[in-house]
């Protein structure tokens, strides 16, 4: 299930030289990883501290993992379920967001669908509404989001009045306390982003005009300072750009990308369905914040966004010198940017432009092509990453797939033949949110140096159960014409390891044109099919992200990703309906995780370069499904309808958390013994004993690898 991508057939000596780069990046981490992996694989071998909590079908769990019931005992009789946007673990583990189509105990708000959170603490798992409560208003209630952190949720109520008001709140879910951010008459919301201490919250807004200089009938990008309750607009232009500063954009402005899916340059960020939060629009200290201008498309980073001495900077503005337009700049004046992704901390930011910005860049003679830029906020310098003097319309890159924390390292698609010498990888794929066709070349560009991966297929419709490779840079969340599109890629914190899907063949197994899960190693440049059947028997159906279990919903959440790829690159989690290991015998979907070897409880490379383990029990005549993880891997979400611990004993579907060191005593209550003795006297007339978790006590079977 293995092949060795274009780059490793290079020269020794280049290849050399690649591993070493990358043995200085992943130096650190190697040396924190080792420590970990030796922790858990002695644990492995029958010393797990929680032992005695790994009982059934948790007993066969890999890296010391044990069940943990997330969702609450009482649940009103009704099922936990997925939706569109509405379930994502909290980073750091000890939360999960999901959907009811019915109240829960532990709900507020009812004039919605509502959304719960289920917390961990030192006491065990409890549920809490994130809905608005039904007291701040009389008509409509929406979660628009929430911190990554999982602790701070946000979303308004429509007070019908008199003054009738739609205020925006924010909701802090430890203590369930509720600030009101802003209370206009009307507006549209959408939550973009916050700093991870909750300070800065940001947000865009229509109808609603929240300071003087906002546009009006445009969406504004607005800061709100928890510390003083202000609010000030981000969209705010440059002061050199102003008459009189400052000044606005007369299209609005709106966090991150402009809809370039689409080639709509008035609306864009959150209220499009981006993944603002995912591709760090916001940086993490809430110091500097991209955004575009309406209808122009150009990018600006705004700095110190809730100080007075905030300031603007135009990011997307031409460094050419050498073209035959204005000051040497491109020849077909300013074109649109399409931001795509900034490092965590905003230090870099990295966009696609048909504009030649660069003296280097070539996007042909009328501009057809495109190339993908990096800018340094330090310095202010524009960096085209690949230049392409060769072919006609140069790079024509069509979209990213992910970048390195420290933005060192980037994945992207062209048509362009961009490694240099060795076999054709040109392209010829096209298309936007109505289809796309043909082939595109996937690329790393690490330090300056390009290399090629694969050949991707675009051919298709992207959104549920759909084959085209696209979706693999679908830079928005929102529903398509063949379903939910979901971003398929991952990269891990490192830069070293990409997870992306592709229905092409890209090793020995035959995948008949079913789109598998792929993850590339750069340091060897090896890849492997970590979705792909190690029997070899050919796929029954596609794998998956993660699933929707319910067609309703509500669609103004902010867009969202899942953590299927752990930080370290290590663990994948995915479900599918294929048979991968012995104990999975029900014959539909089921999780699992792939981890590479020498990780975790992981000893060995027969299965796909590494190993392969239920996380599900492969038993249930229902399917399981994929919920979320935590940024480490450390905690696996699913739903199942079947009982993992011995205090679920109501057969509805619950969310479980497959939890390294997990486990919990207060979910395992002990079976009732049998009477002895005088005991027995009075048996007849006491409640007959708790029956025992036969499910998980009996179980026997083949194991789970």
């Amino acid at each position: 299930m293995r092949q060795t991508s274009k780059d490793s057939t290079r020269p020794a000596k280049m290849k050399a030289a690649k591993s070493s780069l990358w043995a200085c990046v992943l130096a650190f981490a190697a040396c924190a990883c080792s420590l970990l992996v030796v922790g858990v694989s002695g644990a492995s071998a029958g010393a797990c501290p929680n032992e005695s909590l790994r009982y059934g079908y948790g007993a066969h769990l890999p890296d010391c993992r044990a069940y943990e019931q997330a969702t609450d005992v009482e649940k009103d009789g009704t099922n936990p379920q997925s939706a569109f946007k509405t379930v994502q673990a909290a980073t750091n583990g000890g939360g999960i967001t999901f959907f009811s189509q019915a109240g829960v105990p532990g709900g507020d708000g009812a004039a919605a669908f509502p959304i719960f959170l289920a917390s961990r603490t030192e006491k065990g798992w409890s549920t809490h509404g994130l809905l608005p409560p039904a007291k701040a208003g009389q008509y409509r209630s929406s979660v628009t989001g929430w911190t990554p952190s999982l602790t701070e949720a946000f979303g308004f109520e429509t007070q019908l009045g008199p003054p009738f008001t739609q205020p925006f709140m924010m909701r802090d879910t430890s203590d369930q306390a509720i600030q009101t951010i802003a209370t206009p008459s009307e507006a549209a919301y959408a939550f973009a982003g916050a700093s991870s201490d909750g300070r800065n919250v940001f947000f865009e807004a229509r109808k609603a005009i929240l300071t003087p200089e906002a546009v009006a009938k445009k969406f504004n990008l607005y800061v709100w300072d928890r510390d003083t309750g202000a609010i000030s607009l981000v969209g705010v232009l440059p002061n050199a750009a102003c008459g009189s500063p400052p000044c606005t954009p007369p299209g609005g402005s709106f966090a991150g990308p402009y809809e370039w899916w689409k080639n709509e340059t008035s609306r864009g960020g959150a209220n499009a369905g981006f993944f603002v939060q995912a591709e760090h629009a916001i940086s993490t200290d809430g110091q500097k914040a991209y955004f575009t201008a309406g209808e122009t498309g150009q990018i600006y980073l705004r700095e110190n966004p809730t100080s007075p001495s905030a300031a603007t900077v135009q990011v997307s503005a031409s460094q050419k010198t050498n073209g035959t337009g204005a000051g040497g700049t491109d020849a077909n004046g300013p074109q649109p940017a399409a931001f795509v992704e900034a490092t965590p901390d905003g230090s870099k930011a990295f966009f696609i432009s048909h504009e030649e910005l660069t003296n280097d860049a070539n996007t042909g003679s009328a501009d057809e092509g495109a190339d993908l830029y990096r800018y340094e906020q330090a310095s202010g310098t524009l960096t085209d990453l690949a230049p392409d003097l060769v072919d006609a319309q140069g790079a024509e890159v069509k979209g990213v797939l992910g970048l390195s924390e420290d933005g060192s390292s980037v994945y992207f698609v062209a048509n362009g033949d961009l490694d240099g010498p060795g076999p054709a990888a040109k392209g010829d794929c096209t298309g936007n949110d109505e289809g796309w066709r043909g082939e595109c070349g996937l690329y790393l560009w690490h330090d300056g140096e390009i290399h090629f991966i694969a050949m991707l297929n675009a051919s298709g419709n992207i959104g549920e159960s759909s084959e085209s490779d696209a979706e693999d840079w679908a830079p928005f969340d929102t529903p398509g014409g063949g379903g939910d599109i979901v971003n398929a890629a991952r990269v891990s914190g490192y830069g070293n390891v990409l997870v992306f899907r592709s229905q092409n063949r890209l090793t020995g197994y035959e995948n008949k044109g079913i789109p598998q899960y792929y993850r590339y190693d750069a340091p060897t440049g090896l890849i492997d099919c970590v979705s792909c059947n190690p029997s070899g028997e050919p796929p029954v159906g596609e794998p998956t992200l993660q699933a929707r279990t319910s067609f309703f919903g509500q669609g103004n959440i902010a867009g969202i990703e899942t953590r299927n790829l752990s930080a370290s690159g290590d663990q994948f989690f995915f479900e599918t309906p294929d048979s991968l290991v012995s104990g999975d015998s029900n014959g539909t979907a089921d999780v699992y995780e792939w981890e590479a070897d020498g990780a975790g409880s992981c000893d060995s490379s027969a299965e796909n370069g590494g190993c392969l383990y239920l996380l599900s029990t492969g038993t249930s005549p229902d399917a399981s499904h994929l919920a979320d993880a935590s940024a480490s891997g450390d905690e696996a979400f699913l739903f199942t309808d079947q009982p993992l611990v011995r205090q679920d004993q109501d057969g509805l579907v619950d969310i479980y958390d497959a939890r390294v060191d997990g486990g919990l005593d207060s979910q395992d209550p002990l079976p009732v013994s049998p009477c002895a003795g005088e005991e027995c006297r009075s048996s007849l007339l006491a409640a007959p004993p708790v029956s025992p978790f036969a499910a998980s006590v009996t179980f026997t079977g083949a194991g789970n690898r």
